[in-house]
């Protein structure tokens, strides 16, 4: 086992602790959380906030995550180029289809989105850059999950019951497992109000110069709008996004699976255009 700080990994940990659910802590609650002493958790806090990575509320005299600690992590993003290369490409699903558009990638057991754009749409957003949400119920997720190796999807499943977001979320591993053989050949994963009610997400995979999985592409609308038969349609237009900022990173690969239409048992809504 390699060798590592204790101290550095305490503080690395206490940042973990926060959420987009708990965006604020009390040294108390900190150090429960992280299962170390109320005046290691302090210094440590202390240590943190010093360097920008934590600030305090003055009004509440909690904690939450510093300016610092979004900088470091806005550098993964920049250094791969593709949060420049992905944004355009994001900008123009919002503005030409009317769809909120994400990027995200894995990190540890779930989705982290690097950015999240709001269309002229009904669907109101609920991420925000840096937030976090999970693999076995989003579009982005099944993407990334599809990409690793199985028995490292399976391992990335296995930490407990699966949360249930809504009323259709696979809360079973072996189902999202099941439906993984689906994304990876066909290209596209979607997400049927399994993350959110009234909801439909699809996305897609993004691509390197080496052809390996860096982060996936998705863009939601509301399932009212989006009858069967337009469900492959709205996969064409992720997959095409997905392809352009791929290649735009250097990638020169095949071109990915062409999307095929899908029957959920549902009516085509009436008067439905587009997402």
């Amino acid at each position: 086992m390699a060798e590592t700080n204790q101290s550095l990994a305490r503080g690395l940990t206490i940042l973990e602790a926060f959420s987009r659910e708990t965006p604020e802590l009390g040294v108390r609650e900190i150090a429960r959380r992280c299962g170390i002493g109320r005046t290691v958790a302090h210094r440590l806090v202390q240590t943190l906030a010093a360097r920008g990575f934590l600030e305090q509320n003055p009004e509440t005299l909690r904690y939450r995550i510093g300016a610092r600690a979004f900088e470091v992590g806005h550098q993964y993003a920049t250094a791969s180029g593709v949060e420049d290369a992905a944004l355009p490409i994001l900008r123009a699903l919002t503005k030409d289809h009317e769809l909120n558009a994400y990027l995200g990638v894995l990190r540890g057991d779930h989705v982290v989105y690097l950015v999240a754009l709001q269309s002229r749409g009904p669907i109101v957003i609920r991420a925000t850059p840096g937030s976090r949400t999970h693999l076995h119920s989003t579009a982005l997720g099944k993407v990334l999950l599809a990409a690793e190796p199985e028995a490292r999807a399976r391992a990335l499943l296995a930490g407990g019951p699966l949360p249930r977001l809504t009323r259709a979320t696979r809360v079973e591993a072996r189902a999202v497992l099941a439906e993984l053989a689906e994304v990876r050949r066909r290209g596209w994963a979607l997400s049927d109000e399994e993350n959110i009610a009234g909801v439909l997400a699809v996305g897609a995979p993004v691509r390197d110069r080496s052809g390996r999985v860096i982060a996936a592409v998705s863009g939601a609308c509301p399932r009212y709008l989006t009858p069967d038969d337009r469900v492959a349609g709205l996969a064409d237009v992720i997959v095409d996004a997905a392809a352009r900022v791929s290649r735009s990173l250097g990638f020169a690969g095949a071109p990915a699976a062409v999307a095929r239409p899908i029957t959920r048992g549902r009516s085509p809504a009436r008067g439905a255009s587009r997402c």
